[in-house]
């Protein structure tokens, strides 16, 4: 009986250590699915929080893959594939062999975990033990809660889906002493130490040996005792899995012959894992460093999303400044419009007055030269006006010297000098018209003075009518006094009794006036001169002014339609600076959203970023736990299945139980492919790894101490331990 008990835990002690080696499992499908499902426990033991990794795998690249998944907040971990949801389906198209992507879930695991904590024999809540010392006692219990219920030599058996827990407890040193356990081992590594423990919830009851503890030593729960100073504790990892030996056919063993050959399969197997082992631990130090790099490109593209959110939200800033900036213009082309027309209608009412300003100075001009040529003929008649007076001036000569015959001729006299008096009151009526003509002509010209064209040419002009006219002036007094002279010498000849001194002064007289307009004569000749420059010069100002006045009427009707093509463009300018509003409206509101969105991205990328460092760090706790555990494979093959090997005529009690319900157990374990979907296409397996909240004193005083160990193991890179202590935030020397 003691030879088959030995037999019994040696199977069970087998097909434990075979469940932690998943990675090696072959598939038939060219898709593959690998799940891991990562578990946030509180201290003791309760479900905080999901968060499952799938890796799919397919032999022919850029293939599409239907994928069935209860998942949420899918999210592409290294590639940029998007996935199509369909209800419960999933469908990714490949753009390599490999896609990694992650999601979240709220599902009953197949498993339950309760942590509990004792303190000097007395259970404890875990906030209410940091910080105490005493005997701790720590128990971890796995309830297995994925079963069926099978046929088993007839009977109904129910069974459990096979799993396997693997727990790490980190005690330090400084912290507790005295570290024992009734299932695994205490390794103590440097200044570190650490409890590794493994069950197998459901199996004894799967197998019918749940009763028989003597017969199957395997544990049911992890108990740690310890004695322990301020007590503070890491969070725990547990890993857990579904896979078994892969037996080819436990039917055909009926026999103690067909025994000896499965157990000499189950060697050559075992040799395989170890082989195995060794790959996985080689190719896991690979995958690795591959991870690594991968995490430390999402930590760029985690930095890269912060500074984008920084460039979207400065874009939204921007569209909002633009549509504020816009509604503006919008304010600014509307006036713009309206003024516009204003403008037109003024522009057109210039138009208008251009014509008539031209029209007004195309009269004036012609009318100035009409001037001009009547300033013309006003010299003529005063040239003719100068002989006459020259003819008077002869005549006075000759009354002067003929004033001895003045008393002879005194009827002659009486009648010359009553013809020069005649003569001269006419010169004296034209003179007076011309000179009143003059003050018409300066009146006309000096409107003319507000052209800057003719303004120098006019003003001279002026200047030369009014010398002309002051000439005249004393042209008429000189008539008047001669009238009067005359008019006295006709007098004094009719009293030619008043003596000869009075005709004497008389003749006096009138030479004088002649004299003054001998005088004024010459003086007309001389502005004669400058008006007839001015004249020629006034002429040639009209050809410019008539040209300047052609170019403004055609400018005129060029600023017209210029105004009203200016007036149209405005209205049109108007109506699409609306449209601009709208557009610039609906940017804002979209680098809102964007906005909005990059929050959510930035978050979820820092989120996958946290998740990718964590799975980083799982990834080399994995690294380093292969290589661990590769050795404990060797020792357990050399030590455990070396002989078994050489004792396989030690059990044959329940074997057809147990074979039976091995392939029960074989086939439930293949049948639990995925934990959150997966579809019929695709092969899979699924392992959960599992992390506490750690308990922390509120003070913490630590005295660190050396403490010296026989049983110390060095590597020369950082081991599996190192890191897991490493990973609680704990310094190891």
């Amino acid at each position: 009986m003691m030879r088959n008990r030995g037999f019994l835990k040696l199977i069970s002690l087998s097909l434990a250590v075979v469940f932690l080696f998943t990675n090696i499992t072959a598939f038939a499908n060219a898709a593959v699915k690998k799940e891991t499902v990562y578990v946030i426990l509180d201290a003791g033991g309760r479900v905080k929080s999901q968060i499952v990794t799938d890796w799919i795998h397919s032999d022919t690249p850029n293939a599409t893959i239907k994928d069935k998944s209860e998942l949420e907040n899918i999210v592409n971990l290294k590639g940029d594939e998007s996935p199509q949801k369909n209800g419960e389906y999933v469908t990714w198209k490949l753009n390599s062999n490999d896609l990694f992507y992650q999601g979240t879930i709220s599902k009953e695991l197949p498993f339950e975990v309760s942590i509990k904590y004792y303190l000097d024999g007395k259970e404890i809540k875990p906030q209410d033990l940091a910080g105490k010392s005493g005997k701790v006692k720590i128990k971890i219990e796995v309830a297995n809660k994925e079963q069926k219920i099978v046929k088993i030599n007839g009977k109904n058996r129910t069974i459990y889906l096979p799993l396997t827990f693997a727990a790490v407890v980190n005690l330090p040193l400084d912290k507790f002493e005295n570290v024992k356990t009734n299932a695994g081992e205490v390794i103590t590594e440097g200044n570190t130490q650490a409890v590794v423990s493994v069950l197998f919830p459901g199996l004894l009851e799967s197998l019918g040996l749940d009763g028989e503890s003597e017969i199957v030593d395997v544990p049911k729960y992890i108990e740690i005792t310890a004695d322990c100073k301020h007590f503070e504790l890491s969070p725990i990892y547990m890993v857990a899995t579904n896979k078994l030996l892969d037996i080819k056919d436990v039917k055909k063993i009926d026999s103690v012959d067909s025994l000896q050959k499965a157990i000499n399969t189950l060697y050559t197997s075992s040799e395989k894992i170890l082989e195995g082992a060794v790959k996985l631990s080689n190719g896991e130090k690979e995958f690795t460093l591959n991870f690594e790099e991968f995490t430390n490109g999402l930590k760029l593209l985690s930095n890269a999303s912060s500074e984008l959110y920084k460039g979207v939200k400065s874009l939204e800033d921007g569209a909002e400044k633009l549509y504020n900036s816009s509604k503006q213009l919008r304010a600014g082309t509307s006036e713009l419009n309206k003024n516009s027309q204003k403008l037109y209608k003024g522009v057109t009412e210039f138009g208008n007055g251009v014509y008539e300003y031209t029209y007004g100075t195309s009269q004036f001009s012609d009318g100035a030269i009409k001037i001009i040529d009547g300033y013309q003929t006003l010299f003529v008649k005063n040239k003719e006006l100068f002989d006459a007076v020259k003819k008077v001036s002869s005549g006075l000569d000759l009354a002067t010297s003929s004033q001895k015959d003045l008393e002879a001729g005194s009827k002659r006299l009486q009648d010359a000098i009553q013809n020069v008096l005649e003569g001269t009151k006419k010169e004296l009526e034209v003179l007076n018209i011309v000179y009143n003509g003059f003050d018409t002509v300066i009146s006309g010209l000096q409107k003319l003075e507000s052209i800057p064209l003719v303004k120098d040419v006019v003003t001279n002009v002026i200047a030369g009518i009014d010398k002309q006219r002051q000439a005249i002036k004393g042209l008429i007094d000189s008539k008047q006094a001669m009238v009067s002279g005359l008019s006295q010498i006709l007098e004094n000849v009719k009293k030619m009794s008043q003596g000869q001194e009075n005709l004497s002064t008389a003749l006096l007289q009138l030479k004088d006036a002649q004299a003054k307009i001998a005088s004024s004569s010459d003086l007309i000749v001389q502005n004669q001169k400058v008006l007839d420059q001015s004249a020629a010069k006034l002429k040639d100002s009209k050809k410019v002014l008539d040209e300047g006045t052609r170019k403004l009427l055609a400018s005129k009707d060029q600023l017209v339609s210029g105004t009203k093509a200016f007036c149209d463009g405005t209205e049109k300018l108007d109506k699409a600076t609306a449209q601009f509003v709208s557009g610039t409206g609906k940017l804002k509101d979209g680098a809102k959203q964007l906005s909005g969105g990059m929050v959510k991205f930035d978050e979820n990328m820092k989120m996958v970023y946290s998740a990718s460092e964590k799975l980083l760090e799982g990834s080399k706790e994995l690294e380093d736990g292969t290589l661990v555990l590769s050795d404990s494979y060797r020792k357990f093959h050399n030590k455990g299945i070396k002989e078994l090997y050489s004792k396989t005529d030690e059990a044959l009690g329940k074997l057809d139980d147990i074979k039976d319900t091995l392939n029960e157990l074989k086939e439930f374990s293949q049948s639990y492919k995925t934990f959150s979907g997966i579809s019929d296409e695709l092969d899979g397996e699924v392992k959960f790894v599992l992390k506490t909240d750690e308990i922390k004193a509120k003070e913490e005083k630590q005295v660190s101490k050396e403490v010296k160990t026989a049983n110390t193991q060095t590597h020369e890179k950082k081991s599996f331990w190192k890191w897991l202590l490493g990973l609680l935030h704990i310094q190891v020397d």
